[in-house]
């Protein structure tokens, strides 16, 4: 790409190089480090070649995997991951195509960096579910449930920030600017989405109070110790810290099957099941509440109650009524609720 103070490596050349690189991969997966595995930056740009640079991942990984066969091995990808997964080259990838960029232009319609605005995607149910369909058919199971799930990073802007649905940059709109405007109720929803569609859930440092942010290097804030004890702060904290309790109590958000229900203008449902557990997901982003009727019997779930376990609101009911496969009911605005089959 043109950048002459980076080192260039001729993957053509010789086994030598394969082999220097792999054994760096396999040393830190090994004793005494034991790292869970590797996130591979950028890593189709690698080699002069497509087929030289599936073939040599699928080395490395080969190498990485007789050292520790736990370890983990996911690429920063922003397209189609198909044929390195296939081809066993990555086990799974960043997931920008399941996650980060579908929920962002349904809550928001901001683009990752904040340079894009897309008020048309803002709601837009069907061009959600469609995105992610194609998504999940990119990815094979295994690795659906494995690519990392984060709505910020160290890339793009703060999750905070694009809620304020701004175009913009630090240096064009200030640093400041990046904290006006945050939508709480839709950041929580982001991250109840990304805790419940399938992957691996990720929080970049400092979202688990919502620190706000433009694109880097406005997103590599240090993070406000001082102001860690504010109210504001611990409300947020202690959201995070419940959604994070919940996913781990419920095992079917790790490998169940996923289907939606019903979606509408700004409304969208969700069932996730496995042979133990029944969970359905709803979440209105609309300024009023939503009167709904939903099929859950796509989902397996044919008759008894659903319980509430989780929700971004308050809500008054803590179960609802399944006849005949339907429940009905009403959802407040601007929140989501997850039920769960008694």
């Amino acid at each position: 790409m043109g950048y002459k103070s980076l080192p260039k490596l001729n993957y053509d050349k010789t086994m030598l190089l394969w082999k220097y690189i792999s054994k760096i991969g396999e040393k830190w997966v090994s004793y005494p480090f034991n790292a869970d595995g590797w996130r591979l930056d950028v890593a189709r740009d690698l080699g002069k070649s497509r087929q030289l640079n599936k073939t040599f991942w699928r080395y490395f990984r080969k190498i990485v995997k007789k050292a520790n066969k736990e370890a983990i091995i996911f690429a920063e990808d922003y397209e189609s991951p198909r044929e390195w997964i296939e081809s066993l080259s990555w086990d799974g990838v960043m997931n920008y195509i399941g996650s980060m960029d579908p929920i962002s232009y349904f809550l928001t319609g901001t683009e990752k960096h904040n340079d894009d605005f897309k008020p048309e995607l803002i709601g837009n149910s069907e061009w959600f579910i469609n995105h992610l369909r194609w998504a999940w058919s990119q990815l094979p199971l295994n690795s659906k449930y494995v690519s990392l799930n984060q709505l910020s990073n160290h890339d793009h802007s703060r999750w905070a920030t694009r809620t304020t649905k701004k175009v913009g940059r630090a240096h064009i709109n200030g640093h400041d600017e990046a904290e006006n405007g945050i939508d709480w109720d839709i950041f929580k929803i982001g991250y109840l989405m990304s805790f419940t569609l399938p992957g691996a859930p990720g929080l970049y440092y400092g979202d688990e109070i919502g620190l706000a942010g433009w694109t880097d290097p406005d997103n590599r804030r240090t993070f406000p110790w001082n102001k860690l004890n504010e109210k504001e702060y611990q409300e947020r904290l202690t959201f995070m810290k419940n959604m994070i309790q919940f996913y781990k109590e419920h095992f079917s958000l790790r490998n169940g099957s996923i289907e939606f229900l019903k979606w509408d203008k700004g409304f969208v449902s969700y069932g996730i099941w496995n042979n133990d557990e029944y969970i359905v997901v709803i979440i209105n982003i609309n300024d009023t509440p939503y009167e709904l009727e939903i099929p859950v019997w796509i989902s397996e779930i044919k008759n008894g109650k659903l319980q509430v376990v989780f929700s971004t609101k308050n809500v008054e009911f803590k179960e609802i009524e399944v006849y005949n496969g339907i429940i009905k009911g009403n959802i407040p605005e601007k929140s989501a609720i997850v039920f769960k089959k008694l």
